[in-house]
């Protein structure tokens, strides 16, 4: 892609990533190309990654929506273009990792069921429409 090849030719900038977060196909290969040519800042956690944006150390970073968007208004980082390199990819679907120690196995099921009835009559859909926008929204309510 064109853009990212501008990028590539920017070796003064830095890009920061949380360390050991998974970006995605797309953007993982950008990291490691970034990685290669000694561009990428890895912080501990997003909080960190966007004070490190917001303080100048990194001129870049990756990140999804509902992060970027909390991020840009709690701590006022302004004059930030948004681009999407791959908006043919789907969302990244994340889980959760419940204790077998604390939760039984009908807690899981019960949990399971009520966040796929929640995607079903739209309350989901209704949450993430609260703080994204309306593309986004849908994208992320895309199974």
């Amino acid at each position: 892609i064109k853009e990212e090849h501008i990028l590539l030719q920017h070796t003064e900038l830095k890009v920061g990533i949380v360390r050991g977060y998974y970006y995605g196909e797309h953007y993982e290969k950008l990291v490691k190309k970034l990685r290669d040519r000694r561009m990428i800042v890895e912080v501990r956690d997003t909080r960190e990654l966007y004070s490190a944006l917001k303080d100048g150390w990194v001129q870049a970073t990756i990140n999804i929506p509902s992060s970027y968007l909390f991020y840009f208004k709690t701590m006022n980082i302004e004059n930030i273009a948004v681009v999407d390199w791959a908006p043919e990819e789907k969302p990244l679907q994340r889980q959760l990792a419940l204790s077998r120690s604390f939760f039984t196995e009908k807690d899981v099921k019960d949990y399971t069921k009520c966040i796929e009835d929640m995607r079903q009559d739209g309350t989901l859909y209704a949450i993430y429409k609260k703080y994204l926008p309306e593309d986004e929204t849908k994208r992320m309510c895309e199974y």
